[in-house]
């Protein structure tokens, strides 16, 4: 008889070769799968270990146990491709238009520009099977809109600047824990302990890995501290082209609780959300540096633009298109590695909104 860590690894493994689960979809945890088996900790881990070894499931640190994208799909040989931008307002979303369209089309593309419609309209387009897609700026959250999208295409499809890769969708993005790694330690060495991290919508894959790393960075820079989740703010928006209508309004509303009497820092998701607080600081007599340092993630035009300047984490998005081709090229050329997901490596850009001595920090 095989060992019982096999017995459980070769059931999960039929279940989802069946369709019972879903691709995305969550699996129980360990401590769970341990209690439905009736067996230990250790040999729930060893199966789960034992599948994601064989890839059918993704390992996603603070977040879970994924089934994993198996390849089943259609590359067409032609250069065919749509280009989805979710909100031509946002200066990043300019920059990645301008840098797409010229990139692709150095390389052959027959590019269509396809901007700001609603997602089910993006799904449709995405089913025609004589072209490729690539979208960006969608920050997609609800796992049927997803899981929608996955089956209009996925082999057709990149995603840049999300992390959708247990999917089975090709990404090009970042190390999102590197990303809050660098704001932390950047802003540890200003002296700032009390951190908060300012989300658009945790429920997105790599604002999830953000607070997962904030999470754990916050408590091992305040031991024994229990306030933790106080100081992680999340304005639950669910598309990225909905901010421009909804975040002032939502951001500013956390603002005036009185929440920046109780953080030294603040760690925005995006740069838009940084410019607000950072225009809340000065009509309220907060001091940037002095009183709050703030670190925005991307480095869109917005950053050089606001006084004091932003100290930003680039996120490298002109890499993050070069990455994105790189995929498209492998899969029109039948090359495609079955990799899905590939990384741009974010740095540190120190400007004004962070100092090197703030007074009264600890």
């Amino acid at each position: 008889m095989a060992p019982k860590y096999l017995q459980i690894k070769n059931e999960l493994a039929q279940a989802i070769i069946r369709g019972d689960y879903s691709i995305g979809e969550q699996l129980p945890t360990c401590r769970e799968l341990a209690k439905q088996w009736k067996v230990s900790y250790v040999t729930a881990s060893k199966a789960i270990r034992q599948l994601a070894e064989e890839y059918y499931i993704d390992l996603n640190q603070g977040q879970g146990i994924f089934v994993r994208w198996r390849q089943d799909g259609i590359f067409p040989s032609e250069r065919k491709i749509r280009v989805f931008a979710a909100n031509l307002s946002h200066p990043s979303v300019r920059f990645f238009l301008d840098a797409a369209l010229e990139l692709l089309g150095k390389s052959g593309w027959q590019v269509e520009l396809i901007t700001e419609r609603p997602l089910k309209d993006v799904i449709e387009l995405v089913r025609d099977q004589s072209c490729y897609s690539l979208m960006y700026g969608f920050n997609l959250t609800d796992y049927k809109d997803i899981s929608a999208l996955c089956a209009a295409g996925r082999e057709r499809l990149v995603v840049l600047g999300g992390r959708y890769e247990r999917f089975g969708i090709s990404c090009s993005s970042i190390d999102s824990s590197q990303v809050i790694r660098l704001a932390m330690d950047h802003l540890s060495s200003m002296g700032c302990r009390k951190t908060a991290l300012l989300c658009s919508n945790i429920r997105h894959s790599d604002e999830a890995e953000y607070a997962a790393v904030w999470r754990n960075l916050y408590e091992m820079a305040n031991p024994g501290a229990d306030d933790v989740e106080s100081f992680l703010f999340d304005l639950k928006l669910l598309q990225f082209g909905s901010p421009k209508d909804l975040l002032p309004e939502l951001l500013l509303e956390k603002l005036n609780s009185g929440i920046l009497e109780q953080v030294d820092a603040i760690i925005s998701t995006d740069d838009e959300k940084a410019v607000i607080v950072n225009s809340f600081c000065y009509d309220h007599k907060i001091r940037v540096p002095e009183d709050l340092s703030l670190v925005a993630v991307n480095d869109s035009g917005l950053a050089e633009i606001v006084r004091p300047r932003l100290t930003t984490i680039d996120t490298d998005l002109p890499r993050q298109i070069k990455n994105a081709a790189r995929i498209l090229e492998s899969k029109v050329s039948g090359k495609f590695d079955g990799v899905p997901l590939r990384y741009a490596e974010p740095r540190l850009i120190q400007r004004e909104s962070t100092c090197i001595t703030t007074p009264g920090k600890i």
